[in-house]
């Protein structure tokens, strides 16, 4: 079983091969990138890996409409009134274990208030998430037309501002209509200013990008021209591309100065060209556009840019230090020119801000296959061949053990008959014609008898978990429902029938009971703070059943 979250998160390709450990003696991955576990972003992503020990009964009988999200403490529930129709909506906070904010339909005989939308979301800002809550609102009078009103709340559920049109969520910035706003010290949005008028027209908000010295940018594609603006979004100034640039690409470096890069096509005898393709000859300009100085330089050209993203910016700079650390600058991703051609296979580099390469990320080895190398442990990484085959690997490159085929998670490695730790010690036998893993959760494994014919099966397994086998042996009218949830692998349920009355009790990875419930509770996400909501509906009693479990340090 793959880590999730690091699945998610290191999106930056860099694969090994064992050929290409074997011949070139492995590959440094510490050179390469921070080690991820002494990275705070990592670290934080990990906080609510902990083993399940307690529960909160919402009493809230609503639906799930937006389940928990692991980049917000907030979610939403809704409740529609069978003779009216009209919908009630509750946000729910995570952090403060209560619900922050209610909006409800409405009508009479003047007029119909009806939220087409209630949507609770997070604003990543200066590194951290911070939760927003957006409501639509169509107001249907009896004589005239219909409104749409939009309104921003903070997390608190205090009001930030209204607008006509649909709010725009812009790096730091939150737009409606001409309005802007900031987090203030307190950590709330407030505004910030009106956006000024100046003789240059004015783009859309969300039209704009930011530089991270703090300005921001607009790009007229058609005129090829960067216009700069300040925090106030007054224009300060401005570099225009000639008019015979095409194919530009530009992208913002990590000091706050601007990558681009353009191309045109020259005579055929013209010997002054960058690469020849499809019978053209092209000439490639590079420069790094000084914003402060309003000044471009040329840069020699040695590549064609594709992609590139610089460690502090928002939102994408966060996967680049999630993966890297601080060890890279500027995230690259180029197809290098040899012999007047482009290479075929594109790179990922490290750039750095005078646009030179600090060193190739990927294409470490031969071999390598799409999937990115695994931080399974402090030094210790998962990574994908081609063929199919995996391998343990350390920080240095070097290869630990061939793990192709088994199991694995936060503590342990499975491998035929064996349970391993993370330096691939051996901690435990099984007899794995007998037992089979039925799954892996985060901190624990659960094995089933092999054999279905065996009267045993269906009512015999065993948890591995703190470092020692558990019997779990199910009673008269129980089954093991599921051993995890849809993508956390936090607890197992069992399910048990008497005397045509059902319960359920769901498991920590301990083995220990957290909760008991007479409704099939289903898994709705887990909030960034490390809660998961679990939802069902009780039909005997015809109203919706909401718990939270988590961990006591999140509580």
């Amino acid at each position: 079983m793959k880590k999730k979250l690091l699945a998610l998160a290191l999106i930056l390709a860099l694969a090994v091969s064992a050929l290409g450990l074997a011949a070139c003696g492995g590959t440094d991955f510490s050179k390469t990138y921070d080690n991820p576990y002494e990275n705070k972003d990592f670290a934080a992503a990990f906080e609510d890996e902990k083993v399940l020990t307690a529960q909160t009964n919402l009493n809230l009988d609503f639906e799930t409409e937006y389940g928990a999200s692991r980049n917000s403490n907030l979610c939403v529930f809704n409740k529609e009134d069978t003779d009216t129709n009209l919908v009630t909506y509750k946000v729910y906070s995570f952090e403060t274990d209560s619900v922050i904010a209610t909006f409800a339909d409405t009508a009479d005989t003047e007029k119909t208030v009806t939220y087409d939308a209630v949507y609770a979301g997070s604003f990543f800002v200066k590194g951290e998430y911070h939760d927003v809550i957006l409501t639509v609102k169509t107001t249907d009078p009896a004589e005239g037309d219909s409104t749409t009103e939009f309104t921003l709340y903070n997390a608190d559920g205090t009001l930030v501002g209204t607008s006509e049109a649909m709010p725009v969520l812009e790096i730091d910035t939150i737009f409606l209509d001409n309005d802007y706003y900031r987090l203030n010290k307190a950590g709330k949005f407030e505004k910030a200013g009106s956006r000024a008028k100046n003789a240059v027209a004015l783009p859309d908000f969300n039209e704009y990008g930011l530089l991270l010295n703090g300005n921001y940018y607009y790009v007229n594609n058609v005129e090829n021209i960067f216009y700069v603006y300040n925090d106030s979004f007054v224009l300060t100034n401005y570099y225009e591309l000639p008019s015979y640039a095409d194919l530009v690409f530009y992208g913002v470096l990590n000091d706050g100065n601007i990558l681009i890069q353009y191309k045109y096509v020259v005579a055929e005898n013209d010997t002054d060209y960058t690469y020849y393709d499809g019978g053209d000859k092209f000439k490639v300009i590079t420069q790094i556009y000084d914003v402060k100085k309003n000044e471009a330089k040329e840069i020699e050209t040695v590549c064609i840019f594709d992609n590139l993203i610089a460690r502090d910016s928002e939102p994408y700079g966060s996967d680049i230090k999630y993966s890297y650390g601080n060890s890279v600058e500027n995230y690259v991703e180029l197809y290098y020119i040899t012999n007047q051609r482009i290479d075929d296979n594109y790179k990922v580099v490290s750039l750095k801000n005078d646009g030179t390469v600090d060193k190739i990320l990927n294409n470490l080895f031969i071999a390598q296959d799409e999937d990115n190398p695994e931080p399974l442990a402090s030094g210790k990484f998962v990574v994908s061949i081609k063929d199919g085959s995996k391998y343990l690997v350390s920080e240095k490159g070097n290869i630990i053990a061939d793990i192709t085929g088994a199991y694995y998670n936060n503590k342990y490695i499975v491998l035929d008959g064996k349970i391993y730790d993370h330096d691939f010690k051996e901690i435990e036998t099984y007899d794995d014609k007998i037992w089979d893993v039925k799954g892996a959760m985060n901190n624990s494994i659960v094995f089933e008898l092999k054999d279905n014919e065996d009267p045993d099966y269906g009512k015999k397994f065993k948890l591995f978990a703190d470092g020692a086998f558990k019997d779990v042996t199910l009673g008269e009218g129980e089954t093991l429902a599921t051993t995890w949830t849809d993508d956390t692998s936090r607890y197992y349920v069992v399910k048990k029938v008497a005397d045509e009355t059902t319960t359920y009790t769901y498991y920590n990875e301990s083995g220990v009971a957290v909760l008991t419930s007479s409704v099939r509770l289903y898994y709705k996400g887990t909030a960034r703070n490390g809660k998961l909501l679990l939802s069902g509906y009780d039909a005997a009693n015809e109203k919706n059943v909401n718990v939270v479990l988590y961990t006591a340090e999140t509580k």
